[in-house]
């Protein structure tokens, strides 16, 4: 996430305003601090299109067009889908 806002030109102290946070939540949340709220993952697909993974630091990369929630992670090989 920090990556993220470094890229974005992004400080805590903006996300927090575009997010309705205090400026000590977010950096918090953004350091590992305080965890992240369901409701803050949900904010940051709709208004930023970020992953929940990837805010969690799961997903270790952004695609160029960003997160598409319809995109799936392709199975171990010799899988299929509904397997």
């Amino acid at each position: 996430m920090r990556r993220y806002m470094t890229a974005a030109g992004l400080s805590c102290r903006d996300l927090a305003k575009e997010m309705g946070k205090s400026k000590s939540s977010v950096a918090g949340k953004v350091n590992g601090s305080i965890p992240w709220q369901q409701s803050d993952l949900i904010w940051l697909a709709i208004h930023r299109n970020l992953s929940p993974g990837y805010v969690l630091g799961i997903d270790a990369y952004l695609t160029d067009g960003g997160w598409k929630p319809e995109t799936r992670i392709p199975g171990p090989a010799g899988t299929r889908h509904g397997d």
